[in-house]
Order: structure tokens, then sequence, then C-alpha cells
């Protein structure tokens, strides 16, 4: 059998779009991307378990965080720290995509020739790092509050 290694997931192809609408766009300038699925479980050891505890899987969670270059105002299709930030303020969910995407930056769109992940999160939290001599850069932590899909 021949290893497939052309539907291996090359990462620098991989972005969080966001968006308050139908139309998601990038974190602008991201340089990484993590998203993370949970199972949270309860204790169902007894007795007859001997030594082992027992567990059984009730719920899910997920969040998802993107690390970039700081950037405001960024003209284009694209989510600058600026949009960030106003997502946060304004206390809503937004429609989050983890995906392969297309194009050129800072103009990438979502791919959807390939499969992707999507949810509803609110943004927890957006931080903005400036250290001495180097570039300034920003993160975003997104927390799950519903179903993640994958399409």
């Amino acid at each position: 059998m021949a290893i497939e290694t052309h539907k291996l997931v090359y990462g620098g192809n991989m972005m969080i779009l966001l968006s308050s609408g139908a139309t998601k766009y990038p974190c602008a300038f991201s340089t990484s991307a993590k998203l993370s699925i949970n199972t949270t479980s309860v204790d169902i050891t007894s007795k007859d378990d001997g030594d082992w505890v027992s567990k059984k899987a009730v719920r899910f969670s997920w969040n998802a965080s993107t690390d970039g270059l700081t950037n405001f105002a960024v003209t284009g299709n694209t989510n600058s720290v600026e949009d960030l930030f106003a997502f946060q303020k304004a206390k809503l969910p937004v429609n989050v995509v983890f995906s392969r995407v297309t194009g050129t930056k800072p103009f990438h769109t979502l791919d959807a020739s390939y499969k992707y992940w999507s949810g509803t999160a609110i943004i927890s939290n957006l931080e903005i790092n400036v250290d001495d001599n180097a570039m300034s850069t920003y993160s975003v932590a997104l927390e799950g509050v519903g179903e993640l899909t994958i399409t």
C-alpha cells in the first residue's frame, strides 16, 4: 500500500477565520493556530473495577487560539487586532472556522475543497505582546459555545 503523503496537511496552510456574519475572514498575519477538542468524563468506578478507575464520557468542549503579528486597521478581507477587540467588546459569539486557506496574504479565504472545523465561540482573551527589539505580537483565545462540526 502506498503512503498517501499528498493528503498530509501543511501547517502553513491552516488558519483560524472569524466573523460575526456569514463571510469569515482570517486573523491577519497569523503565525500559529491551535484547536483543542476536550471530553469531560465522570467517575463510574465501583468495587467491581478492582484497582482500576472507570470513566464515562459525558460532554465535549472545544477552544481555539491563534497568534500573529500585531496590526491595526488592515485594509481588505482580514481581521485586525481592532476587529478582534471589537468582537470581544461586543460580548457576542463569533463564527469560527479552523481550515486550510487559499489566496495570498493577507487576503486568504476558506479553501472549501478540504475538510474544515466550524463552530461558534466567544473571545475569552486578547493579548498584545511588545518585547523590546522585536515585532509586536498578539494572541487571541476562543472558547466554544456549542457544537464543533467538521465539514
